[in-house]
């Protein structure tokens, strides 16, 4: 992100959605092209479901 202190690491985060292959957001979670990121997903949606959450409201 060039923000820090030479040798300073600095924390980031960018929220995106994967919609398809290949797209932006694809080809920023790939550690191989940009290590730098440390990308990582998770279907929050399906997390949610299972916490009880559905249509913006609590379930079960």
């Amino acid at each position: 992100m060039g923000m820090a202190d030479p040798g300073k690491k600095i924390a980031g985060l960018m929220a995106r959605t994967l919609i398809r292959p290949a797209d932006m957001a694809d080809n920023i979670l790939d550690r191989e092209k940009h290590a730098e990121w440390q990308g990582e997903t998770s279907n929050t949606r399906v997390e949610a479901v299972e916490l009880g959450w559905h249509r913006g409201r609590v379930t079960g």
